[in-house]
């Protein structure tokens, strides 16, 4: 924010098209302080104990401390097969800068949706080396908005 309150923004490279050029602004690069600080991990919650009524109370509690903790947390033995879903989504970053944002529309649209980077508060603050996709899962359109990438086709039925 300026001194007026106004929120004011900072043009941030696309992660993916700085690896591409092989130039690593400065801002990009953590110091060791900064990488320990983020090494942690979030719990994880074992959804086979969850059905389980040996160690259910025991996994429900770690639930609900990694609930209050972190306000999130990983789970494990969910049944769902991932490898199709990190293929394409794999597919869909492998594509060019300029047919991702044809594909998906950019975070200045509705709901903060698309396809873009982290928002950047300060012009000091270190960047994260990331790029996000960003989307609801339903309806396929939201205020005249496409939410779902047009690529890869198979993107959408996963």
């Amino acid at each position: 924010m300026d001194e007026n309150g106004e929120l004011k923004t900072t043009k941030v490279p696309v992660v993916q098209e700085v690896a591409r050029r092989g130039i690593f602004p400065q801002r990009f690069i953590a110091s060791v302080a900064e990488l320990a600080g983020a090494m942690e991990t979030p719990p994880v919650i074992d959804i086979a104990k969850l059905q389980s009524d040996c160690s259910r109370t025991e996994e429900l509690q770690r639930l609900a401390q990694a609930a209050k903790d972190w306000g999130l947390f990983l789970i494990k033995n969910h049944g769902v097969v991932l490898e199709d879903a990190k293929d394409v989504v794999k597919s869909f970053f492998a594509l060019t800068f300029e047919e991702k944002k044809l594909t998906v529309g950019s975070y200045n649209n509705v709901d903060n949706m698309g396809y873009g980077k982290n928002f950047v508060k300060s012009q000091h603050q270190p960047l994260d080396w990331i790029d996000r996709l960003t989307m609801i899962a339903a309806p396929p359109v939201t205020n005249g908005l496409s939410v779902w990438p047009h690529k890869p086709p198979n993107f959408r039925f996963i």
